[in-house]
């Protein structure tokens, strides 16, 4: 059986057959963990993507972001910065 400790509380978990990926919750504070190796025993806080909106950014975001600069989409290339 492999035992390591909680990375929030320290308290010694033991698992009989832990695999890389499991994810199990600390008996004693709750946290919820994900077992990053097996032999030895190593535990680490689950990891969770943040939730971002990428799906209702305007599309032309990036072809557009420049325009208002010299040298952007609508300027003349060979203005200067001092002109503005």
């Amino acid at each position: 059986m492999e035992t390591a400790p909680c990375p929030e509380c320290n308290y010694e978990i033991s698992l009989p057959n832990p695999r890389a990926g499991q994810r199990i919750s600390c008996p004693n504070c709750g946290a919820d963990l994900e077992v990053i190796t097996g032999h030895p025993l190593e535990l680490d806080w689950v990891y969770t993507e943040p939730d971002d909106d990428w799906e209702t950014l305007d599309d032309d975001w990036d072809e557009d972001w420049d325009d208002d600069r010299p040298g952007g989409a609508g300027e003349d290339k060979d203005e200067d910065w001092e002109d503005l």
